[in-house]
C-alpha cells in the first residue's frame, strides 16, 4: 500500500506541504491571479466563455464609479452569444445574474463571438452608448460578413437582432469581418462622434471603416462613411484598432493593426498610424507610419492599445501585442514617420520562449505619473503553455526588457485562458488604475462560464 508522505513546497499548484496553503508567497516567480484578484465575474450557465472582450469606458448609471463591459463566446447555440453591462467594483464572486447587471444582451445568429465590445457617446448626448461587433458565420469563413450593434443608454435586457438601436450590416456572401476592431472619437473635428470599425478581410488587404454617429435601423457601412483602405494583399488590416492624440496636437489620430501584413517574411504583422484629422477615404499607403514587425509569423498588431504616456514627455505613446512571439512594443509617440522595425520600438518587452503575447494595454498603477505596460498571454487550445495571465512592467520603459525579471506576473492554468482580454480603468475611486482580464476558460463555476477577473492597482 502506497503512503503520501509530505514533501517541500514547490510552484506546482499543489499543497506538497499539507498544511493548507498552496504555493505560499515566496514560492513562485510569480502569483497565481485567484489570491491577487480583488473580485471575479462569471455568468450562472455553463459554456458562455465570457471575458472574450472586455471594456471598461466609464460610468454608464451615473453613479459616479466606472462600469465593466463584458462580452462571451459561445461555440454551441442555444443558449447564444451574451454581453453584460455590471458594475465594475466588487469585492470575491459576483455572479453576472438580473441581480448584479445593469444591462445584459444576447445575439441569435449561431457560432458567432462578441469579438469586440465598446463604450462610448456615439450620438452626443452627453450619456454613455454601447457597441458590439460581432463576427458572423464562425466556423464556414465564406460568410464572415460580420455585423455591429449598437445601443443607446443601455439599460435592461436586448436581444440585439431586434432590440439594437442601430445595426451595421457587411456585405452578405463577403468576408469582411466587419467589427473585429471598434472604437470611436471625432476623428474629422466636425464636432460629432464618429465609429472607427475594423473591417480585416475586406480586399484587398483590410480595411477601416468611419461611421458617422447618431446611426438608426439596419443599414450597411458604406451609408455615411468613408474607408481606409490597405493595399497590402491579405494584411487584414482592421484585425484591431484604437483612436487616441498620438502626436500631441489636439487631435486624435487612429493606429491600425494589421496583423497579416507580410514583406520579407510571411505574416510579420504591422501596425499604419494615420494622423487626423481623417473626413475622406485614404489608401493606408499614404499612412503617416508603418511599423512592421521583424520575425517571420510574429503577427505584430494583433492587438494595440494607447498608452496614456509611458515616458514622461506629454504624448500619448502605443503599445502593440505580437501574438505568435514572446514580444510587445512600445512605440513613444508621435510614431516615428514612414516605415519603421519594430525591432528598434523604443521598447522591446520579451516573456519565455513559450509565452504568445496577444493582448496589450496600459495604467498607471502606482501612481507615480508613468503609464505602466499590461501584456496578456493565453493559450486556450492547452497545446503550447502550461500556465496563461497577465504581466504588469512599471513604466517609464526603454530598450530591451525582460518582464520576468522587472514585471509582476498572475497567472491561472492555462484551460482559464486568463489575459485573452485586458482593459484599465480605476473602478474604486483611489487615484490608481485598476485591471480588468477576460479568462474565456474559467471553470470555477461550472464548465467554462469564462470569467472576468479584477485586479485592484493598490495591489499590484
Amino acid at each position: 500500500m502506497l503512503k503520501y508522505t509530505r514533501g517541500p513546497e514547490s510552484c506546482n499548484y499543489v499543497d506538497d506541504d499539507c498544511d493548507g496553503v498552496m504555493d505560499p508567497e515566496g514560492t513562485c516567480t510569480w502569483r497565481w491571479a485567484d489570491t491577487v484578484a480583488h473580485a471575479v465575474w462569471y455568468p450562472e450557465t455553463e459554456n458562455q466563455f465570457a471575458g472574450y472582450s472586455v471594456d471598461a469606458p466609464g460610468d454608464f448609471n451615473l453613479d459616479g464609479a466606472p462600469d465593466l463591459v463584458i462580452g462571451s463566446l459561445i461555440v454551441d447555440s442555444p443558449p447564444y452569444a451574451s454581453a453584460w453591462i455590471t458594475s465594475g467594483y466588487g469585492f470575491g464572486e459576483q455572479p453576472l445574474s438580473a441581480a448584479t447587471t445593469l444591462a445584459s444582451f444576447e445575439v441569435s445568429p449561431a457560432k458567432i463571438d462578441l469579438e469586440s465590445s465598446l463604450g462610448c457617446d456615439l450620438n452626443d448626448d452627453g450619456l454613455l452608448d454601447v457597441a458590439f461587433g460581432a463576427v458572423q458565420g464562425y466556423v464556414d469563413p465564406t460568410s464572415r460578413h460580420g455585423v455591429v450593434y449598437v445601443v443607446y443608454s443601455p439599460s435592461g435586457s436586448y436581444l440585439l437582432d431586434t432590440d439594437a438601436d442601430a445595426i451595421l450590416v457587411g456585405q452578405s456572401g463577403t468576408s469582411s469581418g466587419l467589427g473585429y476592431g471598434l472604437d470611436c472619437g471625432d476623428v474629422d473635428l466636425d464636432g460629432q462622434t464618429e465609429l472607427i470599425v475594423g473591417a480585416p478581410f475586406a480586399g484587398p488587404g483590410g480595411a477601416v471603416l468611419v461611421v458617422r454617429g447618431g446611426l438608426s435601423g439596419v443599414l450597411e457601412p458604406e451609408e455615411g462613411s468613408w474607408s481606409l483602405l490597405s493595399e497590402h494583399r491579405g494584411a487584414d488590416a482592421g484585425a484591431d484598432l484604437v483612436v487616441g492624440d498620438l502626436t500631441g496636437d489636439g487631435v486624435l489620430d487612429v493606429a491600425i493593426g494589421a496583423d497579416r501584413l507580410s514583406t520579407y517574411y510571411a505574416s510579420v504583422g504591422a501596425v499604419y498610424v494615420v494622423e487626423g484629422p481623417i473626413g475622406s477615404d485614404m489608401s493606408l499607403s499614404d499612412a503617416d507610419s508603418l511599423l512592421v514587425g521583424p520575425w517571420y509569423s510574429d503577427y505584430a498588431g494583433s492587438d494595440v492599445d494607447v498608452l496614456a504616456d509611458q515616458d514622461g514627455d506629454g504624448v500619448s505613446d502605443l503599445v502593440i501585442a505580437s501574438y505568435q512571439h514572446p514580444y510587445a512594443y512600445v512605440v513613444n509617440g508621435p510614431a516615428p514617420a514612414g516605415t519603421s522595425q519594430l525591432e528598434d520600438a523604443d521598447a522591446v518587452l520579451a516573456s519565455d520562449a513559450w509565452i504568445n503575447n496577444d493582448q496589450v494595454t496600459g495604467g498607471d498603477f502606482d501612481g507615480d505619473g508613468f503609464t505602466d505596460v499590461v501584456v496578456g498571454y493565453d493559450d486556450f487550445s492547452g497545446e503550447v503553455n502550461d500556465w496563461a495571465g497577465v504581466n504588469v512592467v512599471r513604466g517609464p520603459l526603454a530598450g530591451a526588457v525582460m518582464m520576468a525579471s522587472s514585471g509582476e506576473d498572475f497567472r491561472t492554468s492555462t484551460n482559464y485562458a486568463l489575459g485573452h482580454s485586458v482593459t484599465t480603468a480605476d473602478v474604486d475611486g483611489d487615484g490608481l488604475d485598476d485591471l480588468w482580464a477576460g479568462a474565456v476558460g474559467y471553470s470555477g463555476h461550472g464548465a467554462y462560464t469564462g470569467a472576468g477577473y479584477l485586479f485592484l492597482g493598490s495591489a499590484l
